[in-house]
């Protein structure tokens, strides 16, 4: 007696888990559903994955993306300076073109030498859009220590070579400016100046 063919394992629309405080993991309809007017297909979903470098985890007939990773892949493309990235299904790549300032693949290790900034420009964002009555006093408060973490980072990672440059340049400016007074010329022997008496 031959046995039947297994059941096909369905697929759960609209999924979510969340494991342990820290990650949630969504089905691919919960993209889809918003995507799909868009024109992209499941398929094309799954090679915009890979392509940024997002893994997928499939349980039973669904597959899930991870929350963090996702966003963590989508605003280092989307930072500013970066090329325009063409996802799979788009008309551009469909029309056989891939013009100039445009890529189709989010390298890891720019992910992973700038995660900090990255990480620093998604509490930005989560912080205004937490609260979107903020005040113009606070939201330059929010900014400017946004901006400081990233040049500290920025200066802390650059080469040896480039920090003395950019210290010189900072010293130059420094002693040009008025309020800097130099100071004095020690007197010969090394004998201290006598203080001023009152």
């Amino acid at each position: 007696m031959t046995k039947p063919p297994p059941k096909k394992k369905s697929r759960v629309s609209l999924a979510c888990l969340n494991i342990g405080q820290h990650t949630r993991l969504y089905s691919e309809d919960y993209f889809l559903q918003s995507l799909t007017p868009l024109g992209l297909t499941r398929k094309g979903f799954r090679s915009w994955m890979e392509a940024l470098g997002v893994p997928l985890l499939e349980i039973g007939g669904t597959r899930f993306v991870d929350h963090l990773s996702l966003l963590i892949a989508l605003r280092s493309t989307l930072r500013i300076g970066n090329p325009t990235f063409l996802v799979p299904g788009c008309r551009t790549l469909q029309r056989h073109r891939i013009p100039p300032n445009t890529t189709t693949t989010l390298d890891p290790a720019y992910v992973e030498s700038n995660l900090h900034n990255v990480i620093a420009e998604l509490l930005l964002a989560h912080t205004i859009a937490k609260d979107s009555r903020m005040s113009r006093r606070a939201l330059i408060r929010v900014a400017r220590e946004a901006a400081t973490a990233l040049v500290s980072h920025g200066y802390a990672s650059m080469p040896a070579v480039t920090r003395a440059a950019i210290d010189k340049v900072n010293i130059r400016r420094a002693s040009s400016h008025p309020a800097f007074q130099p100071l004095p010329p020690p007197l010969p022997g090394g004998l201290k100046r006598p203080l001023a008496r009152p």
